[in-house]
């Protein structure tokens, strides 16, 4: 399993934990709010998952070239993965994604562009 998946499994887990735990021990008028804002929560979540990006650099060139066209595009950086030469960061609203994409394939050292997603594992 690579890092990657292993980051990813992480951030599963702690939104299938939150999910759980916001129900639990509620009396059911409770429940239903809570869920109700579980599932609001959730669609923001997805919603800023939908708008970012892991880009991964080339250690030669270093991550000079990437975070500065990231400022430029006006992309929020959300964590910079050291080990793995890399970088998650998000689309200001407003901008497509497919085109920001494109847009950071082109920077220098970048060697993939992709959208952050949930990974299913199968056994």
């Amino acid at each position: 399993m690579t890092m990657k998946n292993i980051i990813k499994l992480a951030a599963i887990g702690t939104m299938i934990f939150t999910a759980a735990t916001a129900t639990s021990c509620k009396s059911s008028k409770d429940a239903a709010t809570d869920t109700a804002t579980t599932i609001t929560n959730t669609q923001t979540t997805n919603d800023a998952v939908n708008r970012t990006l892991i880009i991964y650099y080339d250690e030669t060139t270093g991550s000079t070239p990437l975070l500065n066209a990231a400022k430029e595009y006006g992309a929020e950086i959300i964590y910079q993965y050291q080990n793995l030469k890399g970088i998650a960061l998000r689309i200001p609203e407003g901008k497509n994604v497919a085109e920001a994409i494109k847009h950071f394939k082109a920077v220098e050292g970048v060697t993939s562009v992709t959208r952050d997603r949930k990974q299913r594992l199968h056994q």
